[in-house]
């Protein structure tokens, strides 16, 4: 996959960065991270997400997918994860 910018958008008092992922023929989600300390969400794979979500043990297995699939995001302690959205 490969991501690049595609719009700045003022949150608050955060500029953001919002990236658009071209999949080259995989048939996986599309997520997003952001760090809990940062502004800027970016794609990640799924297997990143769930290594850092019910690998390491904050999120039941089999859940996080299904969560992210119903456009919730994903909260670890350091990081948050969400479905990208289409058309963006």
């Amino acid at each position: 996959m490969v991501s690049k910018q595609v719009k700045q958008i003022n949150v608050g008092s955060h500029q953001v960065c919002v990236h658009r992922a071209i999949n080259n023929g995989g048939g996986s989600m599309q997520i997003l991270k952001c760090y809990k300390d940062e502004s800027e969400w970016f794609e990640t794979t799924e297997e990143e997400c769930l290594e850092h979500t019910e690998k390491a043990g904050f999120w039941k297995e089999g859940s996080v997918l299904k969560i992210l699939e119903d456009k919730q995001n994903v909260w670890t302690p350091y990081a948050i994860y969400k479905k990208m959205e289409e058309g963006v």
